[in-house]
C-alpha cells in the first residue's frame, strides 16, 4: 500500500495541486513514480523544445502555403518579367 505523499519542500512544489490546494514536490512524485528527477526535467526540456515560437510557427505556416502553391502549379514558376 502506498502512503500519502505530502509536500516535501514548498520551494520545489510542482504545478499540480491536491484537492486541498497543497502542491506536491517533484522529488516526492518522482520517487513514487519510480523515475529520476533528472529524467523528468529532461522530459520538460524536450517538450519545451518542440513548441514553436510565434515567428517559427508563422514561418512554418508560410512554408506549407508556398509548397502547396508550388505543387498546385505543377512545379512551374513565373518568370520575373512576366508579371
Amino acid at each position: 500500500m502506498v502512503k500519502y505523499a505530502g509536500p516535501d519542500d514548498i520551494a520545489e512544489s510542482a504545478g499540480t495541486t491536491a484537492a486541498e490546494g497543497r502542491g506536491f514536490s517533484i522529488t516526492r512524485m518522482a520517487r513514487l513514480l519510480k523515475v529520476s528527477t533528472s529524467g523528468y526535467y529532461q522530459y520538460l526540456k524536450r517538450r519545451a523544445a518542440t513548441v514553436l515560437t510565434p515567428p517559427q510557427q508563422r514561418r512554418a505556416d508560410l512554408t506549407v502555403k508556398i509548397l502547396d502553391i508550388h505543387t498546385d502549379s505543377d512545379g512551374t514558376r513565373i518568370a520575373a518579367n512576366h508579371r
